[in-house]
């Protein structure tokens, strides 16, 4: 699970929270504690949000990435954080070294038996 936080509004604060679960492809957006958002980013999307009452913001979340998803905020058209800038997103998880070790083992496994086939076929 993936979860970024950021607080917005100079008077009127409000505290925007995404989390998006890596296995399912699943991103909740809560703000305030209310859940405003809960759907599928298999592929990159947006959200689109006015938060505020006095002091209104547009807001705008956006979610990408392919394996760890990454997660911008736009506050009225301004980035206010990105993964370039040094976010926590842009870390490789446990999970996924795993995940990256055993598909090179499996690739390797796969290549050396394909060499045997092949030189056993070729020259009895």
């Amino acid at each position: 699970m993936v979860r970024k936080t950021i607080q917005i509004g100079k008077e009127e604060k409000h505290l925007v929270e995404v989390e998006v679960s890596q296995w399912t492809g699943k991103a909740r957006i809560i703000i305030d504690g209310n859940e405003v958002a809960y759907d599928s980013v298999l592929t990159s999307k947006s959200f689109n949000f006015v938060v505020g009452i006095n002091e209104k913001h547009n807001l705008t979340v956006k979610i990408g990435g392919v394996v760890t998803p990454i997660i911008d905020f736009y506050v009225d058209q301004n980035i206010a954080t990105s993964a370039s800038q040094g976010s926590k997103n842009t870390k490789r998880s446990v999970v996924e070294w795993i995940i990256i070790i055993i598909l090179t083992l499996m690739a390797g496994i796969a290549g050396y038996v394909f060499m045997q086939y092949l030189l056993t076929s070729l020259f009895g």
